[in-house]
């Protein structure tokens, strides 16, 4: 058994961890923007703002840009060598050569106070505040400085003044209005009594050294110092004795190099900057500490200045610039702590509580602390690992097919001797609860029990939705589920397949990855950035908007929260169900695994995800996440008026020609300014909030005059809305000619101007009226002799087309005449006029039955004129000349109406008709149809047919041979037909006034055909009357219909 265990120890080779995990930071530097590389101070204003110190100027810093002021903004110095905000937010800058500046957060300029001669030229280390809002300042060998910020005096504190040194090192203020001063010669503390006592604490009471570097209070009683040369020590002044605990820092101990800068951050930690190894970070409840230094990825080991800014981010000043450390909550694991690759393709858990990594060379087994290298896979690309129930360990890779791997006997084999495998690039592989394998290859899928050796390959043949399957998932309830490329998404169960596409809501055919969260519900990554969610009955899509598209997700999976966590090729993102947002974690969030890979991610049993990466492992908590609750702070930056820049002066009135306002904005979020977004609205103009966008301007032109007050709220990533909206009021004043005075004056002139007008106008009408009652007496007799003569002339004028009316009657068939040549038939004719335009015909010629509507030009008399003509000309041909083709009929037809109305001279009049006619034949069962630009409508077996007319009008003749054409059609019984003129189709109405239209008569033909055909008459009747109303009848209707 030691045998066995020794052999296997030699077949793994081990690597254990090189260096310390990789954490982000974010490196502004010289490129950046800064003025120079060394960061000696930095502090936060009350806006927001960075000011960082150097060497060569003060940068002021929104989180993009920065921006210098030096000594021709009137700093003292360019050379800052301390910095302090006191109660008021006024900013104070010590220089190296014992200057002194302050920026005035009042009135937002610089002050160059003329310090020199206090400080002796010594440089300034520190400052304090006391209650009273008095500065103390310490210099670097001519002691202390008090500053009556209400007198401007200054008194000066040194060791003739019972201070233990001149060289004052730094300074700090506790609860009580105790100052810890930080010297060369030990820790003065001078109390707040009327007697300004001193305490003096060095290495004959307590202390490790008197080289004291740094001083900080903590709260609570508790004040650490930072020594030059050993650790630190933390001072508890709660109750006397002082209860004084040295701390010689671990890892690389902190003890033997120079403490340059300490703080307390609001988590609970002392950070610790050092000279040469970079920066420690100490818990102060537990005692844990840690180094980040240029391994962990600081930009260089010597650590000038630490500040905690008001969103907890924490900022690290270096001799080469700016640092944001990100945090610790993302862990990276490369090659320099022993992974055979920094590309993982994959990642499987091991029932040990470890992960199997699969590299771009080989296969790594990690157990929490060392990276294990297993021997014989150097060579293989491992694109899946997977352990099965029974411990056995199988990878697949693109080019060598299956391997298997026993973690027992250290025994490597591949399955491309059982050639069980279609193709031998294997993307996934998963066990389902018959202990069976799944193996997705290129070329279909396979089930292999590894037991007895029996293997199935299924092919889009078996109903598999395609055959290049890039990953096989196994559901809580043992469904196999296959994403394929360019195919369908497929499930296995009870032995048959399933697939789903867009029918079913997915329209992607490029599914990548594919997981289940806590709820049992899927969820399936796709190309183009589309996940889809799968609750059981059907699946829904989820995507981000067009302001954050989501990257192409290779993998998804669920965290205890609930919480989807999505790996794409821009890092990580996550997906909050019940708040339905996507937040993304790249670089500055501390991901740096920059592009996580394909079904390569894993939650552990304590809750922590594992994703693999291109750079490598990476390893995170997402209980440790915290959201940022800091709104942005959010101030209205610029203004251009006519593309010109203008000072922001509130309640500002401006001329109407300067009416074209672009407006600057920015809300600072240090943490992530880049994904700041805002909503405006201009108050007087509009009264919503924009959409939330990036853009951080707002362009308004040609505002009236009025009082405006632009209104902006900005909101940091996690969606956090500034509560109080920054403002900016001003107005325009109105043109000479919108003022109350000139309008004044306009309204009097007018007012002037009409009296005058109605002056003469009056007075002209005076004596038009007398000429008017004159002239209408005259006529006024004259119309009433007219008008006696034009009633009689009227009467006579209706009397006799009322007897042209009872004429036009005679001569139309009427009813029983029709209903005896076609029994089941019926006749609507409704004239506009008294006497109409449209006419019917019907007459018999052996077995034959003709029949016509007519439709003449015009209506009225000229119309009934024409219609003598048409009734004449039908007589002649079909009556007396037995003409019985349809075509014939319309031919003579014609050119006896031209011939009749002389209208092939050069002068004759244009009048004819259009018309439709039918010659029935009842022994061989068929209709021959003709019609001059009006159609035939038959209806058979329930489908309305129109039978389409010659667009030429009967009276159109000129000379020459002119047919016209005719269509014979067979008809059944029941079929139906319908002839009519245009005027039904044409008549205005309804609530729009628009006309009935062909189709609307086509389908109430439809509507009714199953009716009596006098019940169609009435219906046709009512459709038109209803849809008149009270407008006028524009023509003349006649409509025939009969069933055969």
């Amino acid at each position: 058994m030691r045998l066995r265990s020794l052999l296997l120890s030699l077949s793994i080779f081990t690597s254990a961890l090189l260096s310390a995990q990789q954490y982000s930071f974010i490196h502004h530097g010289v490129e950046e923007g800064l003025s120079q590389s060394v960061v000696n101070t930095i502090i936060q204003d009350n806006a927001g703002y960075l000011w960082i110190g150097t060497m060569s100027g003060l940068n002021r810093f929104d989180g993009k840009q920065f921006e210098l002021y030096d000594q021709k903004d009137s700093l003292a110095e360019n050379w800052i060598s301390s910095s302090f905000k006191d109660s008021k937010g006024n900013l104070w800058f010590g220089h190296w050569a014992g200057g002194l500046s302050v920026y005035n957060w009042e009135r937002q300029s610089i002050n160059n106070y003329d310090f020199a001669a206090y400080s002796d030229f010594k440089s300034i280390t520190s400052f304090a505040e006391d209650k009273e809002g008095n500065i103390y300042i310490g210099t670097d060998g001519n002691g202390m400085l008090y500053l009556n910020t209400k007198s401007n005096e200054v008194y000066t504190f040194n060791r003739s003044g019972r201070l233990s040194s001149n060289y004052i090192l730094d300074l700090s203020m506790d609860d009580d209005g105790r100052l810890w001063i930080a010297t060369d010669r030990g820790l003065t503390i001078k109390n707040e009594d009327e007697e300004n006592t001193f305490e003096l604490l060095d290495h004959t009471n307590g202390l490790r050294s008197d080289l004291i570097n740094q001083v900080e209070y903590l709260g609570n009683g508790l004040t650490a110092i930072g020594y030059y040369n050993d650790g630190i020590s933390l001072i508890d002044h709660s109750k006397k004795p002082y209860k004084i605990t040295h701390y010689s820092i671990q890892r690389d101990s902190i003890s033997g190099t120079e403490c340059q800068s300490l703080i307390a951050d609001q988590r609970g930690n002392i950070w610790i900057g050092t000279s040469r190894r970079g920066v420690f970070k100490m818990n102060i409840e537990t005692k844990d500490i840690k180094q980040f230094s240029v391994e962990e990825g600081l930009n260089y080991f010597s650590v000038q200045s630490i500040y905690e800014d008001r969103e907890q981010n924490i900022w690290l000043g270096t001799e080469l610039g700016l640092n944001l450390f990100t945090g610790e909550v993302f862990k990276l694991y490369n090659e320099e702590h022993g992974l055979s690759n920094n590309i993982v393709w994959s990642i499987g858990t091991s029932a040990k509580g470890g992960l199997w990594v699969g590299t771009n060379a080989g296969l790594d087994y990690f157990n929490g602390n060392d990276f294990q290298r297993i021997s014989g896979t150097a060579e293989l690309v491992v694109l899946t690992v997977y352990e099965d129930s029974r411990g056995i360990v199988w990878a697949g890779t693109p080019a060598e097919g299956v391997v298997r791997y026993s973690p027992t006997t250290g025994k490597l084999t591949n399955l491309q001797e059982k050639k069980i495998l279609p193709d031998q690039t294997v993307y996934s592989i998963a066990e389902d609860n018959s202990a069976n394998l799944w193996i997705g290859t290129k070329k279909g899928a396979v089930r292999y029990d590894p037991v007895s050796g029996d293997s199935k390959v299924f092919t889009t043949k078996d109903g598999l939705g395609g055959n290049n399957i890039y990953r096989i998932f196994i559901d809580s309830k043992d469904q196999i589920w296959f994403a394929t490329l360019g195919g369908d998404l497929s499930k296995y169960s009870n032995g048959k397949f399933s697939t789903y596409g867009e029918q079913d809501g997915i329209d992607q055919r490029f599914i990548i990855t594919i997981s289940e969260d806590h709820q049992n519900h899927l969820w399936f990554g796709a190309y183009g950035g589309v996940i889809y969610e799968f609750d059981g009955e059907k699946f829904t899509a989820h995507q981000e908007d067009e302001e954050n598209n989501l990257s192409t997700p290779y993998s998804i999976i669920s965290d205890l929260d609930e919480r989807l966590w999505i790996g794409n090729s821009q890092g990580l993102t996550l997906y909050d169900k019940e708040g339905s947002r996507y937040i993304d974690f790249g670089r500055r969030e501390g991901f740096l695994g920059v592009e996580a890979n394909s079904n390569a991610s894993s939650l552990d049993k304590s809750g922590n995800i594992w994703i693999g990466t291109i750079m490598g492992l990476v390893q995170f908590s997402p209980s440790q996440i915290m959201e940022n609750l800091q709104e942005p702070l959010t101030e209205i930056s610029g203004l251009e008026v006519k593309h010109e820049d203008f000072p922001l002066i509130d309640s500002a009135t401006y001329e109407y020609e300067d009416n074209n306002f672009t407006f600057e904005f920015k809300g600072i979020s240090l943490k992530n300014p880049d994904d700041v977004v805002y909503r405006y609205y201009l108050d007087g103009y509009n009264e919503e909030y924009s959409p939330p966008s990036k853009m951080n301007q707002a362009s308004y032109t040609n505002l009236l005059p009025g009082n405006y007050t632009l209104k902006v709220i900005a909101a940091n990533k996690d969606g956090i809305w500034n509560k109080e909206a920054a403002s900016y009021s001003f107005s325009i004043e109105p043109p000479y000619y919108m003022t109350t005075w000139f309008y004044t004056l306009l309204v009097l002139g007018i007012l002037f101007l009409f009296w005058m007008i109605m002056r003469i106008r009056t007075s002209s009408l005076k004596r038009a009226k007398l000429k008017l009652e004159e002239v209408v007496q005259e006529r006024t007799l004259e119309l009433s002799d007219r008008n006696d003569e034009l009633a009689q002339k009227n009467k006579d004028i209706t009397d006799s087309i009322r007897y042209a009316k009872r004429i036009q009657t005679a001569i139309l068939p009427e009813d029983e005449v029709f209903k005896s040549y076609l029994p089941n038939s019926f006749v609507y004719f409704r004239p506009k006029d008294i006497v109409s335009g449209d006419f019917y015909w019907i007459d018999q010629v052996g077995k034959k039955v003709v029949v016509a509507a007519i439709d003449c030009t015009g209506h009225g008399v000229p119309g009934a004129f024409m219609s003598l003509v048409g009734y004449n000309g039908m007589n002649k041909i079909v009556s007396e000349k037995k003409t019985t083709n349809a075509g014939d009929i319309l031919a003579k037809l014609d050119k006896n109406v031209a011939n009749s109305l002389n209208q092939t001279d050069k002068d004759g009049i244009k009048d004819g008709m259009d018309m439709s006619l039918c010659v029935i034949d009842f022994e061989k069962n068929t209709v021959n149809y003709a019609g001059a630009n009006n159609a035939l409508y038959m209806i058979k077996d329930e489908e309305l047919i129109e039978l389409k007319p010659n667009k030429r009008a009967i009276g159109s003749y000129t000379g020459g041979q002119l047919n016209y054409e005719d269509h014979e059609i067979a008809f059944e019984k029941g079929d139906l037909f319908y002839l009519f003129s245009d005027g039904f189709a044409d008549q205005f109405g309804g609530e729009q006034g628009k006309k009935f239209k062909s189709k609307s008569f086509k389908d109430l033909l439809v509507s009714i055909q199953h009716e009596p055909m006098d019940t169609q008459k009435e219906k046709i009747g009512m459709a038109i009357m209803k849809w008149k109303g009270e407008l006028e009848q524009v023509d003349d209707i006649v409509v025939l219909g009969f069933r055969l």
